[in-house]
């Protein structure tokens, strides 16, 4: 898990570096898409849906924040909290027991907005197969929305912005 993680990291970095910014609407198209998505599969059985609002993560950045002052604290971990401190939104798709009629249509709902260019990560390894998009790269290194499929049995949204050059430097120690 940790190699594909530091993997991410590590096309983050090359993916900020290389892509200009596609635009605020482009986000917002793939926010609106994937959450009507995730509704229309919501009741089917199998999918279990949850969503994390803005409440629960300015919640969780308070104490963060909070956090990051603690002597104890790990400076990797503080890095990681710093990076990713504008998140406003998760929602996570448990669909490893739906049918496979309905996973499928889900993964085909998901590749009719989920662009290939988008595509910054794919990891496979003997157990897992990780595929990792952005919605939206800034000059700055910013990602605007990442999208996570894991196994094609999961998915995780993580809505806000994460700045992959404060990421990266977690790999220059």
């Amino acid at each position: 898990m940790k190699r594909i993680l530091f993997t991410m990291m590590m096309c983050l970095t090359i993916a900020g570096i290389s892509t200009s910014c596609s635009g605020r609407n482009a986000v917002a198209k793939t926010d609106s898409e994937l959450r009507s998505l995730v509704r229309d599969f919501n009741r089917k059985d199998g999918f279990n849906v949850v969503y994390v609002n803005g409440l629960l993560t300015a919640i969780a950045r308070s104490a963060a924040g909070v956090a990051m002052f603690s002597e104890d604290m790990d400076p990797e971990a503080r890095t990681a909290l710093k990076a990713c401190r504008d998140v406003k939104g998760l929602i996570v798709v448990d669909y490893e027991e739906a049918s496979s009629a309905d996973a499928s249509a889900f993964r085909e709902g998901l590749n009719r907005f989920l662009k290939p260019e988008q595509l910054l990560l794919e990891c496979m390894d003997e157990e897992d197969n990780v595929k990792i998009w952005a919605s939206g790269i800034s000059d700055k290194g910013v990602v605007n929305g990442i999208v996570i499929d894991v196994d094609g049995e999961a998915l995780i949204y993580v809505k806000g912005s994460v700045d992959v050059n404060e990421l990266s430097s977690l790999m220059a120690d």
